[in-house]
């Protein structure tokens, strides 16, 4: 309930702004629950006792139903801090073995989940940096949260701004968003942050079980997973010879091993139990000496070799399909602007691709192949 002078600690809650002083008689519970990932929820319990004319207090006002915003405030001797600024999302209300009582508990989610459940699709004018978006989407309708935005950005160089196009929820967007950044975007009380993850701050204080009047944790689980994988293997039949060719995915690639656990690093392939295996359904990727290897076996002294080389950078470097490379044209290769227009995609949706120096030469040493050709004219560049 609300602070006073000799109170070190009060809480008031408010519906949309009002506070409600006679349900704070009624309240038999108040849990909070915090997960910066998923939302934080609050659940409030109020024993509910009938009026004489049969109606029930709070069930029936209109500040108390669905979708109405709460505000939970805490206040710690002369600090004050919003909790919780949300919604109420479910209320339950059960009947009880005392006469003309009923059980209501109000659950109350935070505005994170509001942003998650409309999807739009807008485009954000140049000139707009990541960090005005999101604290235009934050402070703005219907959210009117707080906003701590990051104030020393990285620097993305001397090129023009772009548009930037939304698609999905304002929630989706901004952790996007946070994610190209470097950045985490959360809600947690009455303000959204948008900024670089907060590694300096004051650590989380011990956890005390079973400790008393000291304790400060009631439920602490521990489980520990053993038949997790532990390596991933590709595998894959040479059609020429029959034989079956299986790579370890954690050693002979140089991936870290999955598993970092006594119970993990117990188990191996001459143990009792061997250790959990993952079939990948690809093999891995090339290592960088192999695409290396790849890449000179190619004869560019002749034409027929730079075209190979030309179609295997564009493979390699731009990470096109097959038929994406044998549907490139002449006229989709911007020289000046060191790009690459594709038409033909897999999701039906041209793209735009920088074109890196190395497949921009191998390019134009293979146009001038073409040239030089008796197809002197085809437009196709490969």
């Amino acid at each position: 309930m609300p602070a006073t002078a000799d109170r070190l600690f009060g809480l008031s809650v408010r519906f949309n702004g009002v506070e409600k002083p006679e349900l704070y008689n009624c309240a038999e519970t108040f849990r909070v629950t915090e997960e910066i990932g998923h939302g934080s929820t609050v659940h409030l319990v109020v024993m509910v006792c009938r009026n004489d004319d049969g109606s029930w207090p709070h069930l029936e006002e209109a500040e108390m139903g669905a979708w109405q915003r709460v505000t939970v405030t805490v206040t710690v001797g002369s600090h004050k801090d919003v909790l919780m600024d949300g919604y109420i999302s479910h209320i339950h209300v059960e009947q009880t073995p005392q006469t003309a009582t009923l059980k209501a508990t109000f659950t109350v989610v935070d505005v994170s989940y509001i942003m998650g459940l409309r999807p739009r699709c807008k485009v954000w004018p140049a000139g707009k940096s990541y960090e005005d978006i999101a604290k235009e989407i934050i402070t703005g309708k219907p959210y009117n949260l707080k906003a701590t935005i990051e104030t020393n950005p990285p620097q993305a160089g001397n090129d023009e701004p772009r548009s930037t196009v939304q698609r999905g929820s304002d929630l989706q967007f901004l952790r996007e968003l946070a994610r190209r950044r470097g950045y985490e975007f959360y809600v947690l009380g009455a303000t959204g942050y948008f900024r670089k993850p907060v590694l300096e701050g004051t650590p989380q204080k011990a956890i005390a079980s079973n400790f008393g009047e000291r304790t400060n944790c009631e439920n602490l689980h521990i489980f520990v997973d053993a038949t997790a994988p532990l390596r991933a293997v590709a595998a894959r039949v040479d059609p020429y010879s029959g034989k079956t060719v299986a790579v370890d995915a954690t050693t002979d690639c140089g991936l870290t091993p999955m598993g970092t656990t006594d119970v993990s690093a117990s188990r191996d392939d001459s143990s009792p139990v061997p250790p959990t295996t993952v079939l990948v359904r690809r093999p891995p990727a090339l290592s960088e000496a192999e695409l290396k290897a790849f890449l000179k076996s190619f004869d560019r002294s002749t034409p027929l070799g730079r075209r190979d080389f030309a179609m295997a950078l564009c493979l390699c470097r731009l990470g096109l399909r097959g038929l994406e490379v044998a549907s490139l044209r002449l006229e989709d290769v911007n020289w000046s602007a060191r790009t690459l227009h594709l038409r033909d995609t897999k999701s039906r949706r041209a793209r735009l691709l920088p074109l890196p120096p190395d497949v921009a030469k191998a390019l134009s040493t293979y146009c001038e192949d073409v040239f030089e050709s008796q197809f002197r004219g085809q437009t196709y560049v490969v």
